[in-house]
């Protein structure tokens, strides 16, 4: 999901740990943990896993990362 923090992706996000997905969430800077807590916390209270991967849609940094297969999902 590009844009985790974000309103609508924030949104997306819920959507899929509602259905049982795992989300691999991309953030502009893993640093600021801050801006992520709350979906963090709603993975926990659902019961899900999200994932952060640092990327930025300006840069083709990370990208290789956001999109390989996550490790025991």
């Amino acid at each position: 999901m590009t844009g985790a923090t974000g309103f609508v992706a924030g949104h997306c996000v819920r959507e899929l740990l509602e259905h049982g997905y795992q989300v691999r969430a991309t953030v502009r800077d893993l640093d600021a943990v801050d801006r992520r807590t709350h979906l963090v916390e709603l993975a926990d209270r659902l019961g899900g896993a999200v994932e952060f991967v640092q990327a930025d849609l300006t840069a083709d940094d990370g990208w290789d990362i956001a999109h390989a297969a996550p490790a025991g999902w």
